[in-house]
């Protein structure tokens, strides 16, 4: 869960939604760009030249998509990542509320008037209207892109609709949603990762059609990789003096952590903790294989208004589907944390950017970094893919595979402003503060 005062980084994302559309345009393709990339290289991308600004939308199938600034003009970019041709999908700044690219050329919007589209094979097709919310429209894109779930109307008089891309017309989930649910809906509504299940408000299960099927009291909660569990902090059954808000979203400090099992609908608490248990910052996590799930765990402060102030993070809590067993993991005094290979877990201090330290879950072994350097808002400070992963420690580009050993690759001539991987070339790609673009063969 994503909380808008706290995640700066979600910048690089939102900055996304502000692009319109227009003629799809060809930039220049990399003359330069060698037959035999050799492993480790920096290589320079000449077509991405003589932008003011560039963030980083997302790595697919050969090509890296990103909104940029170009001649005081925003656009919408896809790098092909094998021949360095570069592509404007979208331009236009504007004139839209919304703006979601999908898939190839089509695209989601909700324009100034507050009317949802699906653009589709170049023709654009109204689906809904009074698409509204308390900063941008609430519309959240399933993880496919083939599932949109958006409340209609103005706050205290708002449904709840699904449409999925395949269908003739939306469906209504929910009559009247409550304010809290409207305000909170980008924080407090998931799509499950594989099919086209939901949570709404933190409690209620919807199934792929778009009916109830379970509720859970959770002030947060997170699906596993393969959907058949959800982790949730347990809200408190007595609420008295246990409200708190996070940043301008209002939750309640829990004392336990439980897990939800899709099946047969039962749930059982994993971990008790009596300092409270809140979900500020991303602190639900899954391992990629959902053999293991965790929480960061520490002493929660809040001031007289009932705000929250800062969290004197102290351990992390783990938990092994395999072996039935948590673990806490102490000496872990981060805001942040992932698990790495299903095996290790990392934690940093965003505000500080002072250390990664990553610790071999049931062994302890620990290994410091202590300049890293944020990579991207979906990848933060470690990309992993398979049994590899890459960070930046100050300049130095780092390569740590599933033993835990790691080897520099490269020491970069600059700083970097982002960090992405393309699976299917295995290249890197690396964009300077100058918003220059360089790629290396991994």
């Amino acid at each position: 869960m994503k909380k808008r005062s706290f995640l700066c980084i979600n910048i690089l994302v939102i900055l996304i939604v502000f692009i319109g559309c227009s003629k799809i345009s060809k930039e220049e393709s990399n003359n330069n760009l060698p037959i035999n990339m050799k492993k480790g290289e920096l290589f320079q991308v000449k077509s991405v030249g003589k932008f003011s600004s560039i963030n980083g939308f997302k790595v697919e199938d050969g090509k890296f998509f990103f909104s940029g600034i170009k001649n005081d003009k925003w656009g919408f970019y896809a790098l092909d990542l094998n021949s360095h041709s570069l592509e404007q999908r979208y331009s236009q700044v504007g004139e839209y509320d919304v703006f979601i690219p999908l898939n190839g050329r089509d695209a989601i919007y909700v324009d100034l008037d507050g009317r949802l589209f699906v653009r589709q094979n170049g023709n654009d097709r109204k689906i809904d209207e009074e698409i509204y919310g308390s900063y941008s429209p609430n519309i959240l894109v399933s993880p496919d892109q083939k599932g949109i779930l958006y409340t209609k109307g103005v706050r205290g008089e708002s449904d709840l609709y699904r449409y999925m891309l395949d269908e003739d017309a939306p469906i209504k989930i929910k009559d009247k949603i409550s304010k809290d649910a409207f305000f909170t809906f980008s924080y407090t509504t998931h799509w499950s990762n594989k099919s086209h299940c939901f949570i709404f408000d933190n409690r209620e299960i919807y199934d792929s059609n778009g009916k109830l099927y379970d509720t859970i009291d959770a002030t947060a909660a997170k699906w596993s990789p393969n959907d058949e569990m959800v982790a949730f902090i347990r809200e408190p059954k007595i609420l008295k003096n246990k409200q708190i808000f996070v940043g301008d979203w209002q939750s309640y400090i829990g004392t336990e952590f439980a897990v939800y099992n899709i099946d047969d609908k039962n749930d059982k608490t994993i971990y008790k903790n009596d300092i409270g248990l809140i979900d500020a910052i991303d602190n639900i996590q899954w391992s990629k294989d959902s053999s293991l799930v965790g929480l960061s765990v520490g002493k929660i402060n809040r001031n007289t208004n009932g705000e929250l102030e800062n969290i004197d993070y102290e351990k992390i809590f783990i938990y092994s589907f395999k072996t039935k067993t948590g673990k806490e993991v102490g000496n872990m005094p981060y805001n942040f944390y992932e698990v790495l290979f299903d095996t290790y877990i990392y934690g940093s201090s965003i505000g500080k950017r002072d250390r990664v330290e990553i610790v071999e879950v049931f062994e302890d072994n620990r290994k410091i970094f202590d300049k890293p350097v944020i990579l991207n808002s979906k990848d933060m400070f470690v990309i992993s893919y398979e049994d590899t992963a890459y960070l930046i420690n100050g300049r130095e580009l780092i390569e740590i595979n599933r033993a835990g050993e790691s080897k520099k690759i490269i020491d970069l001539p600059w700083d970097i402003s982002e960090m992405y991987f393309d699976s299917k070339t295995q290249q890197l790609i690396i964009i300077d503060k100058d918003y220059f673009l360089f790629v290396i063969k991994m």
